[in-house]
């Protein structure tokens, strides 16, 4: 499991510039938003292991009929 950090830019979710080190999150990582972390577009339907937003501060909006499942919790799905 990679720890993958929303970049400052921010952007759509299967944009490699959306986050820190240019990898786009799968099912077994890891998103972590922070204080400097961007505003976030889920334009795909994703899935991964879980999802840390302390300190985020920023919006993360979803496309039309895509969602986001965490894998951790049980199988939950954010849409």
């Amino acid at each position: 499991m990679a720890a993958i950090t929303i970049s400052a830019a921010g952007g759509n979710w299967n944009s490699t510039a959306t986050w820190v080190g240019g990898v786009i999150p799968t099912t077994t990582d890891h998103v972590i938003g922070n204080v400097t972390s961007g505003q976030l577009t889920i334009n795909v339907s994703a899935s991964i292991q879980r999802m840390d937003l302390t300190g985020y501060n920023n919006t993360i909006t979803f496309n039309s009929g895509q969602t986001l499942t965490l894998n951790q919790a049980g199988g939950t799905t954010v849409s």
